[in-house]
């Protein structure tokens, strides 16, 4: 008898004692970090995966993430394993956690085809009793729909044979440090956002798939599980969290712009009106925004409000702001060129940072790699270096930081890694590039050090 439909006291001692199977399906950026915390508490935990090559780097512990010390020991401890057979992932499992990824398409349509694919084979071994937890970011009323899909496909019924809860994906990941030359995960480092300790919200079909899932995560989340009224209830909460970021993002990427032409500094006035202790959160202007949250999560809702006949005009023009602000910095670029009688044409370019955010080697839908295609439409030549994506992905073709800026004419900062602020010398890039012109994307310089230095200074945010 599968975990739903025991009685809520067995189950909730099964949950206690550890005695439930769960499966994790997709061992991605999400999926990894959940099974591994989920059976560094005592569970018996199986990734199901359909990447050989993410299979076999987490069976052998090879992957990089903050959490690498703990997979390996799982690992040999035999309590966590990966398979790319999902049949024998789900043999003897309670709770299917689900965490593939849930993009969009080049419409910008929500595409769901890896979690229909995995519903799909989830009814071809449906069980009695099972969990499904879906922690995957989804349009609202997919939750709901995914459930009346497995009824119709295996018979069960949703809240009597099987229960369905949406617990959305919140991870914020434990920022990686340089020491002794090599990038470490730094635990000592951990702070209240690590993945036990940030609060988590559910969502169910029904009463008990609600209690359960709330005392299974609240076995291995330290922090509070708020539980909400329904399945769409939860979807929302999380598309909501992604809109609130990208339009306060795109807010401030705007004004910056007026106050840069007022010759204001944005980072002064925004440091100024945090002093506000109530109704104001700062926001920070930068190359724009990235990662599979952000520029993807409001075009569910953008989406399904055009599909009701509504017109979400903040919410586009929020997305249409933050997508535009490469372009902005490359006309800050082709501005400073000017200023030392070149074009972008012609011209070596160097940036540093290709991940979407500081500390992080993860590059998915990065304002670098839009920058680094307009610079070189114009004619720009393109260096880059990430020594964090470099030590994820050595193949990528990244330059190193010391050779990077040989015969430059301009260096673009475009993510504030760690590590540049301890290794880069503004002295030494002087004397090696051939055009002495900095952008700054990230407040990462101060302006009268880079300018007393002979550099000719632009960046976000900062006087014009």
């Amino acid at each position: 008898m599968g975990i739903f439909t025991e009685s809520l006291e067995k189950s909730y001692e099964k949950i206690k004692r550890r005695e439930c199977r769960i499966c994790v399906a997709g061992g991605g950026t999400i999926g990894l970090p959940v099974a591994t915390l989920i059976s560094s508490t005592g569970f018996q935990t199986v990734i199901f995966d359909i990447d050989k090559k993410r299979v076999e780097s987490i069976n052998k512990a090879q992957v990089m993430f903050e959490y690498s010390g703990l997979l390996s020991k799982l690992i040999k401890q035999k309590k966590l394993k990966a398979t790319l057979d999902f049949e024998k992932a789900m043999m003897d499992s309670d709770i299917l956690v689900a965490c593939v990824s849930t993009p969009i398409t080049k419409e910008k349509e929500p595409d769901l085809s890896k979690l229909i694919k995995l519903v799909n084979l989830l009814e071809n071994n449906m069980k009695k009793g099972l969990l499904l937890v879906i922690e995957s970011t989804v349009p609202i009323g997919t939750c709901r729909k995914i459930g009346l899909s497995i009824e119709e496909k295996s018979g069960f019924r949703v809240g009597e044979d099987f229960g369905i809860s949406h617990v959305p994906e919140r991870y914020n990941p434990v920022l990686p440090k340089e020491k002794h030359a090599r990038i470490v995960f730094e635990e000592e480092i951990r702070d209240h956002f690590s993945l036990d300790k940030i609060p988590r919200v559910v969502g169910a079909s029904d009463k008990k798939s609600l209690d359960l899932t709330v005392k299974f995560y609240s076995s291995f989340i330290k922090a509070k599980i708020i539980p909400v009224s329904s399945l769409e209830v939860a979807e929302a909460v999380k598309i909501t969290e992604n809109v609130f970021r990208d339009v306060n993002i795109a807010l401030v990427n705007e004004v910056s712009k007026i106050y840069s032409a007022l010759g204001l500094d944005t980072f002064e006035i925004i440091s100024g009106a945090s002093s506000k202790p109530f109704a104001f959160l700062p926001h920070f202007p930068s190359l724009g925004v990235g990662g599979e949250c952000i520029p993807v999560v409001p075009w569910f809702l953008i989406k399904q409000a055009e599909k009701m006949g509504l017109n979400p005009k903040v919410l586009k023009t929020a997305r249409e702001i933050n997508d535009s602000m490469p372009f902005y910095v490359v006309d800050l670029l082709q501005k400073a060129l000017e200023a030392n009688g070149r074009k972008i044409a012609g011209s070596n370019i160097v940036i540093l940072g290709l991940a979407y955010k500081a500390n992080s080697g993860d590059i998915r839908l990065s304002p670098s790699l839009s920058l680094i295609e307009i610079v070189k439409k114009m004619g720009g030549r393109v260096k880059v270096c990430d020594p964090l994506v470099e030590k994820i992905n050595p193949n990528f073709g990244l330059t190193s930081l010391e050779k990077i800026f040989k015969k430059a004419d301009a260096v673009i900062m475009a993510v504030d890694h760690e590590i540049f602020k301890e290794k880069i010398n503004l002295k030494k890039i002087k004397s090696q590039i051939r055009t002495p012109v900095i952008i700054d994307c990230k407040n990462f310089f101060r302006k009268e050090e880079v300018e007393s230095l002979g550099f000719t200074y632009k960046g976000v945010g900062k006087p014009d």
